[in-house]
């Protein structure tokens, strides 16, 4: 009797921890599910910034160029509504009426050359592109000029197409 007695103990604590392990490789399959669907998603992600980088680009260098070329109507029209670009001495960006920034110095005659994008990412919260660009300037002798420029911007597919929603200088 004493055997079986010992021997019922085993058996249950077999099962219990038997149970136990079910129990957290249950737990463990579910985050590794919920993981995957994670990677699955941020794949996609990437997958849909590798399609629409053309019109993220094409955006970006038409404000560029625009910028350059002095067209204030065209940059205007790239930009979402709490931005206005005006022609004063410069070529001025205003954000939400207060803030203003430089975009085109035209009283220094620098030459604007170009520019790259650095970086594109996601911003879920804001179901928008984060873009980092870089500006080269130079002076008319040639030199570049000495402080880099980096303009930021977000940039959104709306109704009307892409915009740039919001805008930012790393200087």
């Amino acid at each position: 009797m004493k055997k079986l007695k010992v021997l019922y103990i085993i058996l249950s604590s077999i099962i219990v921890i038997l149970i136990i392990m079910l129990l957290y490789s249950q737990k463990n399959i579910k985050q590794l599910k919920e993981e995957i669907e994670e990677y699955r998603a941020e794949n996609e992600q990437y997958l849909k910034i590798d399609k629409e980088f053309t019109y993220i680009s094409e955006l970006i260098s038409k404000f560029y160029i625009s910028k350059n070329n002095e067209d204030i109507d065209k940059v205007n029209s790239l930009l979402d509504a709490n931005f206005i670009v005006i022609e004063d001495e410069n070529i001025i960006l205003k954000k939400d009426g207060s803030k203003e920034y430089i975009l085109l110095d035209k009283k220094r005659n620098l030459n604007y050359k170009g520019m790259t994008i650095l970086s594109i990412n996601y911003i879920k919260e804001k179901c928008a592109y984060f873009v980092n660009t870089q500006e080269f300037i130079f002076y008319e002798d040639g030199t570049p000029f000495e402080h880099a420029l980096f303009i930021n911007f977000l940039v959104k597919e709306e109704s009307k197409g892409w915009r740039i929603i919001d805008v930012n200088f790393d200087i």
